[in-house]
């Protein structure tokens, strides 16, 4: 006879998040490398679990000044991570947020720390060091110095005008193409948001979608 309970959906509002991250994971997992439908699953996946409003904030209250530059510098990190190696994720073991949440929490803030202040017991504008680079959201092993050369040559070129163009709709005059070459020259977001009047969390936001949606394009450039 069947078992009816387990067959009425969840109306836990965390627990239908936990099935729908749960879902696109699998449907990343089981689309080919590459593939237009990986990307979709794997775009919807990071959205999804940035808006989510469930990621942790590790280390509450340590870094008063530096805290936000940490913090995105880490979740950038571990939205690239995610999107390379998503296959590392099994449903089985663990719901996705707490997956993500302990690579949050035990890694990549961690990591981020000596990338944004260098020394943890010394904050100087001195010690501001390059965040992870654009060519890491292309693959998981590290990329030649031709290689990572064309690809900043590419964003530097804009051969289509697309990064010109991809402007953010608070300030029209702030540009990807301007963003992601300040970010290759070893700029910090901190940096950035001073110049530019807008908030390091709004440009970062927007500077990963655009690297999102213009991965494939830029993959074209470097590879003909």
């Amino acid at each position: 006879m069947e078992d009816r309970d387990t067959q009425q959906p969840s109306h836990n509002p965390l627990a239908q998040l936990d099935e729908q991250l749960r879902s696109l994971a699998l449907e990343a997992q089981n689309s080919p490398p590459g593939s237009r439908q990986r990307r979709r699953a794997l775009t919807r996946l990071v959205q999804l679990t940035r808006t989510s409003g469930r990621l942790c904030h590790p280390y509450t209250g340590q870094f008063p000044h530096v805290y936000d530059d940490i913090y995105n510098e880490a979740l950038q990190m571990l939205f690239i991570y995610i999107c390379d190696r998503i296959d590392a994720y099994n449903p089985k073991r663990s719901p996705f947020l707490r997956w993500v949440n302990f690579l949050l929490q035990r890694r990549f803030f961690n990591e981020a720390i000596p990338r944004i202040i260098g020394d943890r017991r010394e904050i100087s504008s001195t010690s501001l060091t390059p965040s992870v680079r654009v060519q890491q959201h292309f693959s998981t092993k590290r990329l030649s110095p031709s290689l990572s050369e064309a690809i900043a040559q590419c964003l530097r070129d804009d051969p289509a005008g697309l990064f010109e163009r991809r402007t953010l709709r608070q300030k029209p005059e702030v540009t990807f193409k301007q963003i992601s070459i300040r970010r290759l020259n070893g700029e910090s977001w901190k940096t950035i948001s001073a110049d530019l009047g807008v908030g390091i969390s709004t440009l970062s936001d927007f500077y990963q979608r655009s690297l999102s949606e213009f991965s494939e394009f830029i993959k074209d450039y470097v590879q003909t």
